[in-house]
């Protein structure tokens, strides 16, 4: 006689791709909240006196993303936790912690890709259209993530809340293409500015392969973002990347503030300045400008006919045979030298 199942297995979702990857998103995002944190006290550490209004931008990171964290911590414990003997609660409506993240998920973004812009468009405001269509693209996607999060509070299952995964992968395209066009645009700001100088071309590559690599982590999540809410539209995983996303971005946005200083070293921007790549395309030109002044000045230098040598005559002078023998200086001779070296150098 087989075993009678005590609970109905039918209907369930699968707790690996659902809740287990919601679970393994909240592990990374926790770890990665952590350096949120660090990166945010080295920040105050060390700018000070940094302005005002870039101050509270970084409080109000750091606030959204422990308020993320916070709410993916509070939903797993609700699922995996409180309701651990009763899967029964999966069949009912999501818990509210789940279904409004996506909210303060997506503004987090919002708010640290600003940053960028603002940086693309101090390089130039020739950039103007391309900014406005970036920062386009960023509300779009958290137009997209409000209204997935709106629509899932008015769902009565689980299994119906997954049915608006494609508002998640369509916001995610938008931000994905705005984050495609931010670096880009600062790549080739970037390498316009080259001035055929060894030094400043170098500083240049170093910050090219900096906007690429900060750029390549976020964009590798973003694609798998993607990818896996269009391909298994029906669970959690492409969740996992999402609460990762919202880590990276404050990160990067962090790691740009503090790296200031190091950059300052290397003489590639100022310490004060929140835009360090258009602080070295002037510095670049500045440095261009520089070295063929240095080329004139030394290219005069070296037309003009060098000076002679200032001659000293010495004279042997007899002496007595009981004193010893004496070296005697022509002052007059050396004088009448002097003073033709110095009309030959005129």
């Amino acid at each position: 006689m087989s075993p009678v199942p005590l609970l109905p297995s039918s209907g369930l979702p699968h707790l690996d791709n659902t809740l287990g990857a919601w679970l393994v998103g909240t592990f990374i995002g926790t770890l990665l909240q952590g350096t949120v944190y660090h990166q945010a006290y080295r920040y105050f550490r060390m700018y000070p006196n940094d302005p005002q209004y870039l101050k509270i931008w970084v409080i109000i990171v750091v606030l959204l993303e422990t308020l993320n964290t916070v709410l993916t911590m509070h939903s797993s414990y609700v699922y995996l936790i409180t309701n651990y003997f009763d899967p029964i609660a999966l069949l009912g409506a999501p818990v509210w912690s789940m279904t409004i993240l996506p909210i303060p998920g997506s503004l987090a973004a919002v708010v640290c890709q600003t940053f960028f812009v603002r940086r693309v468009y101090m390089v130039g405001r020739r950039y103007l259209p391309l900014v406005v269509v970036a920062m386009v693209c960023f509300l779009a996607f958290s137009g997209f993530y409000t209204a997935l999060s709106i629509r899932s509070l008015q769902v009565n299952n689980f299994q119906e809340a997954l049915k608006f995964s494609w508002m998640a992968s369509t916001g995610s395209s938008f931000i994905m293409l705005g984050d495609f066009l931010v670096t880009s645009v600062l790549i080739y700001a970037l390498r316009k500015s080259r001035t055929g100088i060894t030094r400043t071309d170098s500083l240049l590559d170093l910050l090219i392969i900096y906007a690429i690599s900060t750029g390549l982590v976020i964009c590798i999540f973003n694609a798998l973002n993607v990818a896996f809410s269009l391909a298994y539209p029906h669970n959690l995983i492409y969740s996992a990347f999402s609460i990762v996303l919202t880590k990276l971005y404050a990160n990067t946005l962090l790691v740009a503030l503090n790296t200031r200083k190091s950059l300052a070293q290397r003489g590639i921007t100022g310490e004060s300045e929140t835009n360090p790549f258009a602080t070295t395309i002037l510095r670049g030109q500045k440095a261009s400008t520089m070295v063929v002044s240095g080329r004139n000045a030394l290219q005069t230098t070296t037309a003009a006919p060098p000076s002679q040598p200032t001659v000293i005559e010495l004279k042997m002078m007899p002496t007595t045979q009981s004193g010893p023998s004496q070296v005697a200086l022509d002052a007059d001779s050396v004088k009448s030298e002097r003073e033709l070296a110095d009309s030959q150098a005129i």
